[in-house]
């Protein structure tokens, strides 16, 4: 999607003026990009040579329970993050950041799990994980436990029919760790965005 055009009732363009000139560098940052964008790059071609073996992923945590994505599809992850709230937005999808001069969709995980929107102000106060959903850069609100894991692709087992996660996750490892399908993640947030725009 390009974040510059209207998608789901959203005026990106407008968004992106309202955050424009937000500084989000801090000491905080720094350290964040040198311990997750610095590994990302000098892992990448390690994790080719693995092939089938453990690859590295970044586990983290939403409302106590345990999510993973490819560490290479980590962009970067933003401290104490300015965000701006989408008056009319659907829930899962109600906050935008400004990164790297690009207005980021935050995917609140909260309510696809039933539970309820996280506040702006709660927000302000979490973790933003910026990751790549194919061409799209999509932010996460992570909760807590951010940690490097290995992985084991061939351990994984499917995610629970008729769960929420049963179509936008890779499987789920023996320590009950979700790992996300980044691009069907986010192809599952625009179609239900669509379906509650137009059921208003």
């Amino acid at each position: 999607m390009n974040p510059e055009r209207r998608t789901a009732g959203v005026d990106w363009t407008a968004i992106k003026a309202r955050l424009a000139g937000v500084t989000l560098e801090t000491e905080d940052q720094d350290e964040l990009d040198r311990l997750f964008n610095e590994r990302a790059r000098s892992l990448a071609q390690s994790q080719r040579e693995h092939g089938r073996g453990g690859t590295e992923h970044l586990r983290f945590q939403v409302a106590e329970v345990s999510f993973a994505v490819d560490l290479v599809e980590v962009h970067t992850v933003l401290a104490a993050p300015h965000v701006a709230r989408i008056p009319g937005a659907p829930s899962h999808l109600g906050h935008v950041v400004y990164c790297d001069g690009r207005v980021v969709p935050i995917l609140d995980l909260g309510p696809l799990m039933g539970r309820a929107q996280l506040p702006t102000e709660e927000l302000a106060r979490r973790r933003i994980l910026v990751a790549r959903a194919g061409e799209q850069l999509l932010g996460l609100a992570v909760g807590s436990a951010l940690e490097i894991v290995p992985v084991d692709g061939d351990r994984l087992t499917p995610a629970p029919k008729g769960s929420w996660s049963h179509d936008v996750s890779r499987g789920v490892t023996d320590a009950l760790t979700t790992i996300l399908d980044l691009p069907r993640l986010w192809n599952s947030a625009e179609q239900r965005s669509k379906h509650e725009e137009n059921s208003r």
